[in-house]
């Protein structure tokens, strides 16, 4: 028997598929700003004139510890499921990022819902090493452009032959279908975790990197301030001590818990340059999020000539900087030089560097078209 919740969203949605009238897929909220910020919209005459509210399905279906495996409705709160998953010891390994407004978010606060977590596929700082929210989703039920309530993957790694539907709704913004049900792998959590910090320009943290990047090393975190570079370890406590030796890093106890909280505030992007005090806005300042290919000297002195606060996560693969639209034919160029990405995470135009390609654009399209004939899901999304 359908969930009743479940089926007033399907029927939302069937009712909007006949009406043609838009829909703006909402759980908490939190990530709204990302579809304002869109670099492509194929259906721009449609607006969303009607609110889909996700938060009316939400719980956790099923937890298996034992199986590393947990399925939830979309709707649930993120801090909900991390709770969950804390007593037994376990974590979502992508750290994906809980958007609260002034302070860090807490059990129970406004954070973000699973559904927005996956549509929009945020993750935090191990993503380089633990991978992305992509790599842990096992399966979904989503509610399609029709009303239509449809089933892909299941609870194990190997269960996909053709289109791996489930993992194409992560990053879709909601554009493909409204997510109902998703099951995702989860992982131990680390036995120990220590943070260091160090005076260091980005040459020099680039310079220590690449002196360890070719060993087996518990490093998990490394991100840069402007002024200090962060790096975050975990694993066994003897086998912390004993890396850190090594590299003749001097471990700080009564520093701990501040630099705890400057990781969870690089996750929860509530660093300075996610905050207001850098005002944003029409002329003012807006974030840009640059996507790298990889990090280089040649990279962190470029960056330093932009004279731009910024910070670096995921060991100089992603930056996050706060500028006004001026600065766009710099950074342009910038990110053109190291074949990189960039587009405005937070403002008021939506730019996206480069393009996608007309064949992408057009499988997107395609996609669209499959998923939601009509384009009433998200019409101001990517796709």
């Amino acid at each position: 028997m359908q969930d009743a919740a479940l089926k007033a969203l399907c029927d939302q949605v069937q009712h909007a598929y006949e009406s043609k009238t838009g829909l703006n897929i909402q759980g908490s909220g939190s990530k709204a700003f990302l579809c304002q910020t869109a670099h492509s919209k194929v259906h721009p005459e449609a607006s969303p004139n009607e609110t889909l509210d996700t938060t009316i399905y939400q719980g956790i279906v099923q937890y298996e510890p034992t199986e590393l495996v947990i399925t939830a409705k979309a709707g649930t709160p993120i801090s909900e499921v991390e709770q969950v998953l804390d007593e037994q010891g376990q974590m979502l390994a992508f750290e994906p990022p809980q958007l609260g407004e002034n302070e860090l978010v807490t059990v129970g606060s406004v954070g973000g819902t699973v559904g927005g977590m996956v549509a929009s596929g945020l993750a935090g700082p191990r993503r380089p090493w633990s991978g992305g929210v992509r790599d842990y989703v096992l399966g979904t039920s989503i509610i399609n452009g029709k009303g239509e309530h449809l089933r892909f993957g299941g609870q194990v790694m190997k269960n996909v032959a053709g289109y791996d539907v489930s993992r194409l709704m992560v990053g879709s913004m909601g554009s493909l279908g409204v997510l109902a049900d998703i099951s995702l792998k989860v992982l131990p959590r680390p036995a120990c975790q220590q943070f260091y910090r160090f005076e260091s320009t980005l040459t020099d943290l680039f310079v220590m990197l690449q002196q360890v990047s070719m060993k087996m090393t518990p490093i998990t975190g490394v991100s840069h301030d402007g002024c200090y570079a962060h790096v975050r370890l975990e694993g066994r406590q003897k086998t912390l001590a004993q890396f850190a030796r090594v590299q003749n890093w001097i471990f700080e106890e009564r520093h701990q818990e501040e630099l705890k909280q400057y990781w969870l505030q690089v996750r929860h992007h509530q660093h300075a340059v996610f905050r207001d005090e850098c005002p944003r806005g029409e002329g003012d300042n807006a974030i840009w999020q640059l996507s790298l290919p990889k990090w280089s000297a040649l990279s962190s002195a470029k960056l330093a000539s932009l004279n731009l606060p910024f910070l670096m996560d995921w060991a100089g693969a992603r930056y996050w900087l706060k500028a006004d639209m001026s600065h766009f034919e710099q950074l342009k160029e910038y990110v053109q030089s190291l074949k990189g990405h960039l587009r405005v995470y937070r403002g008021d135009q939506a730019i996206q560097y480069p393009a996608l390609s007309p064949a992408i654009l057009k499988l997107h399209q395609n996609l669209k078209q499959a998923y939601d004939p009509a384009g009433i899901l998200n019409p101001l999304s990517v796709y």
